[in-house]
């Protein structure tokens, strides 16, 4: 049986998620409106976000962002823990921001993935280098 809602399709539901809090204004809206609205017929819904979400990954968006610290003067920073993708090794820079489903735009790290608006934890972040999704946790280093 096909899934009903955007909430229980297990192969959009993360992609909803993402393209809610990255996606171009367009696909945030549908996917915000697909993940709060309560679609009757979902299941006509279902192959255009399929469709979408096949469209939105081979599009060339993705780009490497370098870490300008050398790894000396990261050794030298008295700052506390580095903050870096466990995945990619790239590193956010306060400016960088992340988007809660409650529309909500803030830097994930300054809270520890806690969305001051709705105070929702986010225990996976993805990366804005790799565009992959790790444990929010693992982006801690000494």
């Amino acid at each position: 049986m096909p899934p009903c809602s955007a909430c229980t399709d297990n192969e959009l539901h993360h992609w909803l998620i993402w393209t809610s809090e990255n996606g171009s204004s367009f696909l945030r809206t549908i996917s915000e409106a697909a993940l709060v609205a309560d679609i009757t017929h979902y299941s006509l819904l279902r192959p255009v976000l399929l469709k979408l979400k096949e469209d939105e990954s081979r599009s060339p968006t993705s780009s490497t962002v370098l870490d300008r610290k050398t790894e000396e003067e990261k050794s030298h920073d008295p700052s506390g823990p580095r903050i870096r993708c466990p995945l990619c090794g790239w590193s956010p820079r306060k400016k960088d921001k992340w988007f809660c489903t409650c529309g909500n735009e803030w830097n994930t790290f300054e809270t520890g993935g806690v969305c001051p608006a709705c105070l929702h934890r986010w225990t996976d972040t993805r990366c804005l280098s790799c565009s992959r999704w790790s444990a929010h946790s693992d982006w801690y280093t000494q």
